[in-house]
């Protein structure tokens, strides 16, 4: 329908008239921040304000109602995303920590093996090779 007007708004148009002018996001002031992070350390087992604990908020506070709901609802999920950001790089610390420890074994048995299968030296360098090692026992005890 090309002839209707409102056809030929776009996408943004339309969003801007039926939301009215652009709104600003203001953050909240350090103090409120602060109160609102007591309330939430003091309650940490349940982070759920009632009715009433948030309507008294918002009065002290100088916020709305539904400004401190949605303050609370956005650092459960915070919180909620820090435990499973801990809890994956304890787990990635786990596997890290695992894979090292068989790199070492793996790299002790190659040692082990490597010494066990060591060349012998033939009977006319034996001589030297004794010597080497007798300097060598003599200057570091390994």
């Amino acid at each position: 329908r090309m002839d209707c007007p409102a056809a030929e708004r776009t996408n943004t148009q339309k969003r801007a008239k039926a939301t009215g002018p652009k709104r600003y996001r203001r953050d909240l002031e350090p103090w409120m921040k602060a109160a609102l992070l007591r309330w939430l350390e003091t309650h940490r087992d349940k982070p759920y304000p009632s009715e009433k604990e948030k309507l008294n908020m918002s009065i002290k506070l100088g916020l709305s109602k539904k400004q401190v709901s949605i303050w609370f609802i956005n650092m459960r999920r915070k919180m909620k995303l820090e435990g499973q950001e801990k809890q994956e790089a304890g787990e990635r610390n786990k596997e890290e920590e695992k894979e090292d420890g068989e790199m070492t074994k793996s790299r002790t048995a190659d040692f082990k093996n490597t010494c066990e299968n060591e060349v012998k030296p033939q009977s006319d360098t034996k001589a030297k090779y004794d010597e080497l090692i007798a300097l060598m026992n003599q200057y570091c005890q390994c």
